[in-house]
């Protein structure tokens, strides 16, 4: 997609009416016109502007410096947060866990985890915290020593 922006001149005039009364004499000041400076046409008065020489037809802050459109463009279109530059797998549908590329991870599958490494998973193991090299049995819990 592309966008054509065009920056025209900008001139402001202020028109400023003053008027006060001040104890038992009045004074009246005329209207007075002041034009405001843009150098630049960047839509930012001199006197305000940090970056006063910026190129016509580049995008500014409040402050007349350019604004990077990388930093405005940062588009994810499928909404892994992973912006469409760097998505390598684009169309990811929502809700799901992504790595730095923008891909799915597959789900772990709890089924053959076993935290304790007793051999027993961690979806059947009734003794989640057996010590390594305790001999086991069916639900992961530890075998008593024969007598």
């Amino acid at each position: 997609m592309k966008t054509k922006l065009t920056v025209l001149p900008v001139m402001v005039t202020l028109t400023i009416s003053l008027g006060f009364l001040h104890s038992k004499s009045s004074a009246n000041v005329k209207n007075s016109n002041i034009s405001i400076i843009d150098s630049d046409n960047d839509g930012i008065p001199d006197d305000k502007d940090d970056c006063p020489y910026t190129p016509i037809g580049t995008i500014v802050d409040s402050h007349g410096c350019p604004i990077l459109l990388e930093n405005i463009l940062a588009i994810d279109s499928d909404g892994d947060g992973v912006t469409d530059d760097r998505d390598k797998c684009p169309d990811t549908p929502r809700n799901i866990i992504v790595d730095a590329d923008g891909c799915p991870i597959p789900p772990l599958n709890i089924s053959t985890i076993d935290s304790d490494g007793d051999g027993v998973t961690d979806d059947r193991d009734k003794c989640p915290d057996t010590p390594r090299n305790v001999i086991v049995d069916a639900d992961g819990c530890p075998i008593p020593p024969l007598k």
